[in-house]
C-alpha cells in the first residue's frame, strides 16, 4: 500500500460535497445545542496520515452527540465506551453529561490516540478520572477495553463505524465478546448511507442477527440539515436526498455464548 495515498477516494463515497465537518489545520469548535452560554467543545483533529478519515468530524458524531444532551441516548451515571471515537465529540459529551465513565478508543494509531488524548486532557477540567482514552483493535482480543472499564458497560457509542464493510465481521466479533462479558449492553449506532448503493449498512446489521445473535430494538432516521454547519438553509431541500438522513438503531444481543 502507497502511505501517501488514502484508502477510498472521498469522490466517490460522497459525490462532489461531503458530510465531514473541519479541517486538520484548524480547531473545530462544536456548540452546545440550544445551550449557547455553554463553553463549547475545541477539538483538534488529526492530520491525514492516519488514513482511517479521523481528520474529520462526521455529521453522525454530531447527531449522536446533540442526542446525548437530549437525553435520547442516555448517559447519566452510565459506562459508555466508544468505539471508532475519531476527534472523541460523543465521549467528552458523555462525560459531561454525567456519565459515570467514559472509555474513548480508535485504532491504536498514535495519530489518533494521541490527538483523542489531547481533545479529552484541553475539554475535561474536572473529575478527569471518568473520562480515559486506549487504542482497540477490533476483532483481536478485548482486554485493551476490560482491563480499562469498570465492573459494568452499559452503553456502547458507534458513530460512523459501517463504511468498511472489510471490518463488520472484526467490529461484530469484539460486540460479540464484549456482550459475554456485559450482557445488558446496548450498542448504539449513527451513520449515514454514504455507500454507493452498495447496502453496506444493511449488510452489517443483517450479519448481527444471523451470524452474532444481535437484534435491533430501536430504529430511527434523523434530519441532519438543522444541526449542520456545511450548506446554506436556503438551499434547495431536495438536494440534501442524495445524502440521506442519518440514521439511528440501537442493537442487543439476546443469546450470549461462545
Amino acid at each position: 500500500m502507497d502511505d501517501d495515498k488514502p484508502l477510498f477516494d472521498l469522490g466517490a463515497l460522497f459525490g462532489d460535497e461531503r458530510v465531514n465537518h473541519g479541517d486538520p489545520d484548524e480547531d473545530y469548535e462544536w456548540k452546545w445545542p440550544g445551550n449557547e452560554d455553554r463553553t463549547p467543545v475545541k477539538l483538534h483533529l488529526a492530520d491525514g496520515s492516519t488514513h482511517l478519515m479521523a481528520q474529520f468530524v462526521w455529521q453522525s458524531s454530531l447527531t449522536m452527540s446533540e442526542l446525548i444532551c437530549k437525553g435520547r441516548i442516555n448517559v447519566k451515571d452510565k459506562v459508555v465506551l466508544e468505539v471508532g471515537a475519531g476527534a472523541a465529540l460523543p465521549s467528552i459529551v458523555s462525560q459531561k453529561c454525567d456519565a459515570k465513565f467514559v472509555l474513548v478508543t480508535d485504532y491504536p494509531e498514535a495519530a489518533i490516540i494521541d490527538n483523542m488524548n489531547r481533545n479529552v486532557n484541553e475539554n475535561v477540567d474536572e473529575n478527569q478520572s471518568t473520562i480515559k482514552v486506549a487504542g482497540f483493535l477490533w476483532g483481536e482480543n478485548i482486554e485493551s477495553v476490560t482491563t480499562v472499564l469498570p465492573a459494568d458497560l452499559d452503553v456502547i457509542l458507534l458513530a460512523d463505524t459501517l463504511w468498511m464493510d472489510s471490518q463488520h465481521h472484526n467490529l461484530l466479533r469484539s460486540l460479540r465478546d464484549l456482550s459475554n462479558i456485559y450482557p445488558n449492553v446496548q450498542a448504539i449506532f449513527t451513520f449515514m448511507n454514504h455507500d454507493d448503493g452498495r447496502g453496506i449498512a444493511s449488510q452489517f446489521f443483517n450479519l448481527a442477527l444471523s451470524e452474532y445473535g444481535f437484534r435491533v430494538t430501536e430504529s430511527d432516521t434523523i434530519d441532519w440539515r438543522a444541526n449542520s454547519d456545511k450548506f446554506d438553509e436556503n438551499e434547495d431541500p431536495e438536494n440534501f436526498g442524495e445524502y440521506g438522513p442519518v440514521h439511528f438503531k440501537v442493537l442487543v444481543r439476546e443469546v450470549c455464548q461462545e
